[in-house]
């Protein structure tokens, strides 16, 4: 094996760890987005609302309303609030 094809194959390893990767962080992408949905960040500040006290209840509502617009932003291809 001359220095060519330890280099073509260094390559080819290299290569495959990128494609590997790429899918790897597209899954764990698509596994967030499954959890970051509008119903979930809805049950999450419902239950937060049971626990504060309900002087919060405004507060949480609004909280929630702007990760569901970042969200729905997101999803949209865009992060700009």
């Amino acid at each position: 094996m001359g220095l060519d094809d330890f280099i073509d194959k260094a390559k080819d390893l290299a290569d495959d760890v990128v494609d590997k990767v790429q899918v790897a962080a597209q899954s764990a992408a698509d596994k967030a987005k499954d959890l970051v949905s509008d119903e979930n960040i809805e049950a999450v500040a419902e239950k937060a609302k049971n626990i504060a006290p309900d002087s919060l209840d405004a507060k949480i509502d609004a909280a929630a309303d702007k990760a569901q617009r970042l969200n729905d932003r997101f999803e949209g291809g865009t992060t700009q609030v």
